[in-house]
């Protein structure tokens, strides 16, 4: 999720800042949002203290490649959107599948 965030920030069609790209449209109401939990209006501190730790050490390490105009390799730098497993978005057919990684797949535009 944080690859794609920072391809979002270098891309030109998103926010150039990693917060402008994970806030976009919160204000706009729920489901309007680029990413759930920014506009879900639920807590977004964490509740199991060793999952957000963890959290918190891989998005510090990815906001500091982003700091050196680098990206993760996990995914392609054309690798713009994902959803959860649990979901099946009408938008998803649109977009090439290009990963699946634990709970959510990775798509590029085609």
């Amino acid at each position: 999720v944080a690859n794609v965030i920072i391809n979002r920030a270098f891309s030109s069609k998103y926010p150039s800042t990693l917060c402008g790209v994970v806030y976009q449209n919160a204000g706009a109401g729920h489901h309007s949002c680029q990413f759930s939990f920014a506009c879900d209006g639920k807590s977004d501190n964490g509740t199991e203290r060793a999952a957000w730790l963890k959290a918190n050490r891989i998005a510090l390490a990815a906001f500091r490649e982003f700091q050196r105009g680098q990206r993760p390799d996990v995914l392609p730098k054309s690798v713009l959107f994902y959803h959860a497993k649990t979901v099946n978005p009408g938008w998803a057919n649109v977009y090439r599948r290009v990963a699946s990684i634990g709970d959510h797949v990775f798509y590029a535009p085609m």
